[in-house]
């Protein structure tokens, strides 16, 4: 079996089926394994690298993640182990992860212990769903190597992924810290001390601290003190700490709206005199920019120097047509963009409606960097874009992204976490906008199925003629196409309209644009033994993408291969699908069967619409009784 074709049984075993595991009823302490001294049997491991998503108990891995015990020596290091005698490491892009019972609404602080090895400004991306922060370890506060570092969150679900990232990419796989000691400890609200004003201002609740390590633990910089491991406090900070087990401040700046910046909000509505970028009206964020590249490069903790943006990092802004080196940067739309190089920032502060859902669409063009990705952040929430394949012939894609709005100001913020030789390597953008995603509603006709029309989707650009690309992620609450997950690793789903393109029914579709690789799935509750007909339309949208498209669908133990003859001009067919439920609840699955690419190199594939799922035997029973 080919690697592809081992990676596609993979996919759809994730897809149709889970795995049976328990979850981690969470007490103060180390988590169930924690310490990762319970590892993987010999045959799930190849030297020291894990081969089973879950070989490690009571863990799931994904990406090139090791298994290190102490004492290991790699070239003239030795690896220690600060808790026991084994850990794990974390290579490029590797994640573990644990589900944990929790109590909804509380608040929790998690701790655990981290060692640098090789790479050289590693940071660590911590989540619980839909939560997230980025924890720069690339300073050592200890003389072994190893630091405890905090990160809370406030428990959305009663079940919930606690998973930890190593976003970097070296070029050796396997550099990335060494993980080990992870703990959970429930925050209870801040109290005022006695006669003081203050929370917590004695300082007694805050994270977990390891009875063994004699270095107490590292509060990491936010930005909001709702979900601080040191409850009511804020550490302000680029990429320092505090250490919590004696309160010392190491490093402080000041936010930018403490030197004034004001407030922005999400249009429609109008810019005001001399907005550079065209619009500013239909669903794009207020901007200005400045008048000279010179102005762009600001730095944290000062007043940014265009309206309605803050930037920190390298932001350089480029000028439709700029020259660099034998490439010509074009812009989509107006006359000019920003880039963002390495480990730069730009965001604004929006105004929107508390517990409401919204999608950002924003066009992004690579330059040099061979593997850029983004982390698109409102405030709480964040997500990891891959932006490194190209779907558009100009360079140019839209990509979106979906939030929902925990507080009724929040900062939308869209970050390069690049690390380039050259550090003005980094993407291009341009049209950032914002629309409001109402509850996925169920299509008419009686069809079980959420948004099964695609009608409610993120916002399209009107001058843009190639879509928005909706990334992959692991939860549709917060999905840009309400109902819909897409599954993959780095691939993605197109989203498009009737106005450029040609749609089955309808405004609206989605174009499978990355064969097998990606799958676009819905989740619905079902009544084991029951039958049910799912249909659905299979076409071309009209783009030039010519050929034998093929759309798979899966729907329990079912499946369902439909070919489509494509001139490239338009056109679709209607498919069924009659299966019978085996379980409470079944996941619906679409996916193209092979890759396709239209005569100017870009890819494409077929588009689906009007996807419909009905019990059979309800119907039955109804004409039955007619």
């Amino acid at each position: 079996m080919t690697g592809s074709a081992r990676s596609v049984v993979a996919l759809l075993f994730l897809l149709v089926g889970s795995a049976a595991r328990a979850d981690s009823a969470v007490t103060d302490g180390l988590l169930p394994n924690g310490n990762f001294e319970d590892g993987p049997d010999k045959s799930q491991l190849n030297g020291t690298v894990v081969t089973g998503r879950y070989a490690i108990l009571n863990w799931e891995i994904s990406g090139f993640v090791e298994y290190i015990e102490s004492g290991h020596r790699e070239q003239d290091m030795i690896l220690a182990v600060p808790e026991g005698a084994r850990a794990v490491r974390l290579g490029n892009d590797a994640t573990i992860r644990q589900r944990l019972s929790v109590t909804r609404r509380a608040y929790y602080s998690i701790t655990f212990s981290a060692a640098r090895t090789c790479a050289q400004k590693e940071k660590l991306n911590m989540s619980v769903t839909p939560e997230f922060g980025v924890l720069p370890i690339q300073t050592v506060y200890t003389s072994s190597g190893w630091d405890s570092y905090s990160w809370a969150f406030r428990a959305k679900h009663s079940v919930v992924w606690l998973s930890i990232h190593n976003p970097g990419e070296e070029e050796d796989p396997a550099c990335g810290p060494l993980i080990d000691s992870i703990a959970i400890k429930n925050l209870y609200p801040p109290p005022r001390t006695k006669g003081n004003m203050l929370r917590n201002g004695d300082l007694e609740e805050g994270p977990y601290i390891f009875p063994d390590a004699t270095w107490g633990v590292l509060v990491p910089p936010i930005f909001e003190d709702e979900h601080s491991p040191l409850p009511g406090w804020m550490i302000m900070s680029d990429t320092k700490v505090i250490n919590s087990s004696e309160v010392r401040v190491l490093d402080r700046v000041t936010r930018a709206h403490d030197h004034g910046l004001g407030e922005v909000h999400a249009l429609p509505g109008s810019c005001g005199g001399g907005a550079r970028w065209r619009g500013c009206t239909g669903g794009l964020l207020c901007h200005r920019w400045p008048s000279t590249k010179r102005q762009l490069r600001a730095r944290a903790g000062q007043v940014p120097a265009e309206p309605n943006w803050e930037i920190s990092g390298f932001v350089e802004y480029i000028g439709s047509g700029h020259k660099e080196q034998d490439m010509i940067l074009a812009v989509p739309e107006g006359a000019y963009a920003v880039r963002l190089g390495n480990d730069a920032t730009i965001r604004q502060r929006i105004s929107v409606t508390r517990h409401m859902y919204y999608s950002v669409t924003f066009s992004a063009a690579r330059t040099c960097a061979q593997a850029e990705k983004l982390n698109v952040s409102v405030t709480l929430e964040f997500g990891v874009l891959p932006i490194q394949t190209v779907y558009t012939s100009t360079g140019w894609d839209s990509y979106s992204w979906a939030f929902k709005a925990e507080h009724s100001a929040v900062w939308l913020s869209i970050h390069n976490p690049g690390v380039e030789e050259d550090p003005a390597c980094g993407p291009l953008i341009d049209l950032v906008a914002i629309k409001t995603l109402p509850p996925p509603h169920h299509t008419r006709g009686g069809t079980m199925l959420r948004n099964g029309d695609f009608e409610e989707g993120p916002y399209i650009f009107a001058d843009t003629p190639w879509g928005v690309l909706v990334p992959p992620m692991d939860e549709d609450v917060h999905s840009p196409l309400p109902g819909w997950m897409v599954m993959s690793t780095t691939k993605v789903v197109k989203y498009v309209d009737s106005a450029r393109h040609a749609v089955p029914s309808g405004a609206h579709a989605v174009e499978m644009v990355a064969g097998r690789e990606c799958a676009l799935v819905q989740e619905v509750a079902t009544v084991p033994g029951r039958r049910y007909t799912l249909s659905f339309s299979v076409g071309d949208a009209g783009n030039g993408c010519i050929g034998s498209l093929a759309v798979d669908a899966y729907a329990a133990r079912a499946t369902l291969k439909v070919s489509y003859e494509s001139r490239g001009t338009g056109g679709h067919e209607r498919a069924e699908l009659v299966f019978a439920a085996v379980a409470n609840r079944t996941r619906v699955v679409f996916h193209s069967s092979n890759h396709h690419m239209k005569s100017d190199g870009t890819l494409c594939g077929p588009v689906v619409d009007d996807v419909s799922l009905v019990s059979v035997d309800k119907h039955t029973v109804r004409r039955l009784l007619m």
